[in-house]
């Protein structure tokens, strides 16, 4: 095993992307816990695949190798779970004509400047989580997004999402929901406004400069753990699963929450009845016996255990 040239230890500095951020051009729209790095993402299209190969991400997020798959000429399928990381996928994989979105946009925020009405789902914890002027220009921003039709609602939508949990009292380092501490709580400003219209104004310019999709990609609300559906075809697998259970590690359902809960009827791809990490791989903390069906994977996985 240890001359075999398939188990070649790949040098550590051809994927070291020391200084190379992993939050680049369209991933911004919305950052997501456990990204895939794009690089790398980049590296095993170029290495891996070939013209016309489709690619498959069964545990999708918000979309990494979907968009690194449409921008390298690839289509590419996705399935994920959490609604709200579907969003966040489609959003980064559409097609914009920058023009009528900056126009958009600019008829959005006058809408919302010049608007008292406001629109609040019910939340529970409410005023545990917000102060009561971020409530207010939230609910504002949600009644807007409401009763207006824009082309690129979903735009817009996901970058409200985004500004919901940022303007939250959770900790913006963790993510579970863990609520900063008392007294830090005065030192909280609302910049609801500002930071929603900031971040719409900088991904407007992203989009505009960033390599354009040119490749479909369907991000779908799926179950890996059911059986795919042989209507989807692809050449190459791309992903990386959830990390172990949401109570000791990634908790992907607790960190979209708070965009999950504004949002609700807003969303492209709707809601759904369980909570997103109670329905995770892993969420039983036992491996599935069928497995052991799998020939080719525990053949797989022996040759990998005996590597030194």
């Amino acid at each position: 095993m240890q001359n075999d040239l398939r188990y070649k230890r790949t040098p550590k500095d051809e994927l070291s992307f020391t200084g190379e951020k992993l939050l680049r051009g369209r991933h911004k729209v919305h950052p997501y816990p456990a990204m895939l790095h794009p690089l790398l993402v980049d590296y095993l299209i170029r290495t891996y695949s070939k013209k016309g190969d489709v690619i498959f991400d069964p545990f999708c997020g918000s979309g990494v190798t979907l968009l690194q798959s449409s921008i390298s000429g690839h289509m590419s399928y996705g399935f994920d779970i959490n609604p709200l990381s579907l969003l966040i996928a489609k959003v980064k994989t559409d097609v914009y004509n920058i023009a009528d979105l900056t126009e958009e946009f600019k008829d959005f925020k006058k809408a919302v400047l010049n608007s008292k009405e406001t629109d609040t789902p019910f939340i529970k914890n409410l005023d545990y989580w917000y102060a009561p002027e971020v409530i207010r220009d939230l609910g504002i921003v949600r009644n807007i997004l409401k009763h207006k039709e824009y082309k690129y609602k979903d735009f817009f939508v996901t970058c409200f999402a985004f500004v919901c949990r940022n303007q939250s009292y959770t900790r913006k380092s963790e993510f579970k929901r863990y609520r900063i501490k008392a007294e830090r709580l005065d030192s909280i400003e609302n910049n609801v406004f500002e930071k929603l219209f900031g971040h719409m104004q900088e991904m407007i310019e992203i989009f505009g400069k960033s390599e354009i999709p040119t490749e479909i990609s369907k991000p779908i609300l799926a179950n890996s753990e059911n059986i795919i559906s042989p209507e989807i075809k692809y050449d190459l697998v791309i992903t990386s699963p959830p990390y172990g259970d949401s109570r000791t590690t990634v908790a992907y359902g607790e960190y979209s929450s708070f965009g999950t809960e504004w949002i609700e009827g807003l969303n492209y791809y709707g809601k759904v009845d369980y909570r997103v990490d109670s329905e995770s791989v892993g969420k039983k903390g036992e491996i599935n016996e069928n497995i052991k069906e799998h020939t080719l994977l525990t053949q797989i996985l022996s040759e990998i255990s005996n590597i030194d």
